[in-house]
């Protein structure tokens, strides 16, 4: 990608008290004004997904202006979820996308506002030199680590998880993630 796109903000009031904004990403190759990025492991049977109160999804989160890209987002955000388990360079996190493609997620206007990269698993596994029989126990470490590091810091009770597609129907899986695997899995029933 040659360019870095553009960014823009929205100035949201709550109330009448509290003001934030949030800021867009433009991609300059489609135009689409993207809120946030991630990425999703896979093989041809299951899928890896993140656990937060007992939702599961990929690997993401919204854009910061100081991400400069969607790209950068998607590296930070994998960093941060994974307590730095799969820790890529965002010329990887590119390079990704342009291997696998973007699978993009529509809001009710039919407009792009977040794309994933869907990367097999043994590709993230290969760059960051990990096993996969490894991710879930070095995930456990690193968290419990950090959390032991930062005692006055609240962490959300996050959890990695392998999941099968024959067992899908066992987990509360977000509207993100649902799409995300129809993309994956078109023929997928959740």
């Amino acid at each position: 990608m040659s360019s870095i796109g553009e960014i823009t903000h929205n100035e949201n009031i709550i109330g009448t008290k509290c003001c934030h904004k949030k800021y867009r990403w433009i991609n300059p190759e489609t135009g689409d004004t993207l809120a946030a990025g991630g990425i999703l492991f896979h093989d041809d049977h299951s899928f890896w997904a993140i656990e937060e109160k007992g939702t599961h999804n990929d690997i993401g989160g919204r854009y910061s202006a100081d991400d400069g890209d969607i790209f950068a987002t998607i590296r930070r955000e994998l960093y941060e979820e994974t307590y730095g388990v799969f820790d890529l360079l965002v010329s990887q996190i590119r390079k990704f996308s342009t291997e696998y493609g973007l699978c993009g997620i529509e809001d009710l206007n039919k407009k792009c506002i977040y794309v994933c990269i869907c990367v097999p698993i043994s590709v993230i596994c290969t760059a960051c030199g990990l096993e996969e029989g490894e991710i879930e126990e070095k995930f456990i470490k690193a968290r419990e680590k950090t959390v032991k590091q930062n005692p006055g810091v609240h962490y959300k009770p996050l959890k990695i998880q392998k999941i099968k597609i024959e067992d899908i129907r066992k987990f509360k899986i977000g509207y993100r993630l649902r799409s995300i695997i129809k993309h994956i899995f078109p023929l997928s029933k959740k």
